[in-house]
């Protein structure tokens, strides 16, 4: 996990888009007014000093309705339409740059002849050019992990690995749901009252770690038992395990489940969305990991469960995901927070 210093230090995308609002956008407003002055024959000063104003103007129009579109983005964007919708994304932001700058483009050409179509002519060619190179910053500042880490499966071409697991999660901040890997139950065990904070699940566990209930919290410190959940957790497989012992809001903590023989990669919830779901192997050093941060769009990895054969349960932006890491395959869940996992089996031998 990323240390605290490095954690201060923000990500490759926030530094990124900070070096385009203050500085970026002055080399943008340089490149297209020598591209102006060398194609249309305009002032170079002028059409300079105009650029650059309309670069600042548009960047930071962009960024601050992307900030207010952000939590609305949360329902639109999902798992199976990402690739779709960051095209879509970067090919709007480059009619609304243009739509932006033309005004300003006009202010070159006015009253020339035929001044509206040169304005629109010289705006569209000149953005065609400079947004190649703001296109490519964004996409190497970006972290597209699970674009390139993963195949994305619908949950029926998914194969299960451990069939017996049950997750909880809360789903649209309404209610608790249960969820059985093996297709047999989806199923409301709880609704939720109106308290202030995020909501969050966690297990309570006995000292002697033979059983566990589980619970809601919100992040004021208000704890309640969900008897339901309770119940079905009496027979879980909690011996040789990683399990957190105390809640956590934040969902940092990993609960593992795997054996100690099987713990060939450590995998842990990053700091940041560049980081997302991180795994390293801990004999070569190789290290892989399913994240999401762009312009339009980031997602947390939270509330992270490893089951045995490195299969993977997390919260991936409001989003409830598995993942295989051997065959490297990711499938939605659910959509929803805070996932909890047990694991059952209907051997007695084997229950604490």
């Amino acid at each position: 996990m990323m240390s605290m210093p490095l954690a201060n230090a923000g990500t490759a995308l926030m530094w990124g888009a900070a070096i385009h609002l203050l500085i970026g956008n002055l080399l943008i407003g340089f490149l297209e007014g020598l591209l102006l002055w060398r194609i249309f024959r305009v002032k170079f000063l002028k059409a300079a000093f105009i650029m650059i104003a309309a670069n600042y103007v548009s960047a930071w129009a962009a960024y601050m309705i992307l900030q207010g579109l952000s939590a609305h983005l949360y329902d639109i964007v999902n798992l199976y339409n990402i690739q779709r919708m960051l095209r879509i994304g970067f090919g709007a932001a480059f009619v609304f740059t243009v739509l932006i700058e033309l005004p300003f483009v006009g202010l070159l050409f006015y009253k020339q002849r035929r001044w509206i179509f040169r304005s629109i002519a010289a705006c569209l060619l000149i953005h065609a050019i400079s947004y190649v190179p703001l296109y490519g910053w964004y996409r190497l500042v970006s972290a597209e992990g699970v674009l390139k880490n993963a195949s994305v499966l619908n949950l029926s071409d998914y194969v299960v690995r451990n069939p017996e697991a049950v997750v909880y999660y809360i789903g649209d901040q309404s209610a608790v749901y249960r969820l059985r890997l093996d297709g047999s139950e989806v199923k409301v065990i709880h609704k939720l009252e109106q308290q202030e904070g995020k909501p969050f699940l966690f297990f309570n566990y006995s000292e002697n770690r033979g059983e566990a209930d589980l619970n809601l919290g919100w992040s004021e410190g208000v704890y309640m038992l969900i008897t339901q959940g309770s119940e079905c957790l009496r027979e879980s497989i909690l011996s040789d395990s990683d399990i957190p012992s105390l809640p956590n809001e934040h969902g940092m903590q990993v609960t593992d489940y795997r054996p100690s023989e099987e713990r060939h990669w450590n995998i842990e919830a990053g700091f940041w969305e560049m980081e997302g779901l991180a795994m390293r192997n801990r004999e070569g050093g190789k290290w892989v990991n399913i994240a999401l941060e762009t312009p339009f769009v980031q997602w947390l990895v939270r509330h992270v469960t490893v089951l045995p054969g490195d299969e993977i349960i997390f919260q991936f932006g409001e989003q409830i995901c598995i993942f295989d890491r051997e065959s490297r395959k990711l499938a939605l869940l659910a959509h929803g927070s805070s996932p909890v996992v047990i694991l059952k089996t209907n051997d007695p031998s084997e229950r604490q």
